[in-house]
């Protein structure tokens, strides 16, 4: 009986430790795949390649914003890799947000839909 009761518990703490290196693991890799994706949009410069969206965000609810400015603004994002669009998004959203407020922010996050391109949302 005594055997028995050791060779469970020997069972139980290799599984603990299986399991504890699986969650290890998986950590790691996040960390790996969210870095590469960092790297991959350093070059983008979203002030420079989405001045007519950070316009169209600024000027949002101006009586002279039309249809022709977001879609001037959806061709300037269709010229960013899909990848990095969210992320220079969320850079012109915070430059308008810090002069006319957060409500940028939602707007940018919805403006891959109103443009039809991928992704649809983005979640920052």
């Amino acid at each position: 009986m005594a055997r028995l009761s050791s060779i469970v518990s020997l069972l139980a703490v290799a599984a603990l430790l299986v399991a504890d290196a699986y969650a290890y693991r998986t950590i790691v890799t996040t960390v790996e795949v969210e870095e590469e994706n960092q790297g991959r949009c350093q070059h983008i410069r979203a002030r420079e390649q989405l001045r007519i969206c950070e316009s169209f965000l600024r000027n949002q609810g101006n009586q002279w914003m039309g249809p022709s400015d977001l879609k001037q603004c959806c061709g300037e994002l269709r010229n960013v890799e899909e990848q990095c669009r969210c992320d220079a998004l969320h850079e012109i959203a915070r430059a308008t947000e810090a002069k006319q407020g957060s409500h940028r922010l939602q707007i940018a996050q919805v403006l891959p839909s109103l443009c039809q391109i991928r992704p649809q949302m983005c979640h920052f």
